[in-house]
């Protein structure tokens, strides 16, 4: 992600990046990254949505963009992966992260989240995802979670 965000703001002289994380949970990592690129590279502003279900994490993610100063950059969603079209325009997203989401889904819930996902997402922009396979979890999700 960092590097595809250099390359916007250098290559492309793009100030605005756009990131939309679904299933994001408190976003971590994210929180890290736009942490960095605050202090590193003046200028460039990068704005984050993050959709998630539970209000626990995303109240533990406002809480760790406050402790880092950065709660400005993000907007904070309680919601489903199948909402992102009732938030979001499309054609107006830089990089789309996904990670871990996936493989809870079928094939026609995965399909169709990637349409969303592709409408929102500029042309030439990012998808990024990961654990896109069964996981062996699921039972115990289904059952218990």
């Amino acid at each position: 992600m960092e590097n595809e965000i250099l390359n916007l703001f250098y290559n492309k002289k793009q100030k605005d990046v756009r990131i939309l994380t679904i299933a994001g949970g408190l976003a971590r990592g994210i929180v890290g990254t736009v942490h960095e690129f605050k202090n590193n590279y003046p200028g460039c502003n990068i704005k984050i949505i993050n959709i998630d279900r539970s209000e626990d994490a995303i109240n533990l993610g406002k809480d760790l963009a406050i402790k880092f100063n950065i709660s400005d950059n993000f907007k904070w969603i309680k919601d489903g992966a199948q909402a992102i079209k009732k938030y979001i325009q499309d054609n107006s997203v830089d990089i789309v992260e996904m990670v871990g989401l996936l493989d809870y889904f079928s094939n026609e819930k995965g399909v169709n989240v990637f349409s969303k996902i592709y409408d929102v997402l500029k042309d030439n922009g990012m998808f990024i995802t990961a654990n896109i396979c069964p996981n062996r979890e699921m039972p115990f999700v289904y059952k218990i979670g």
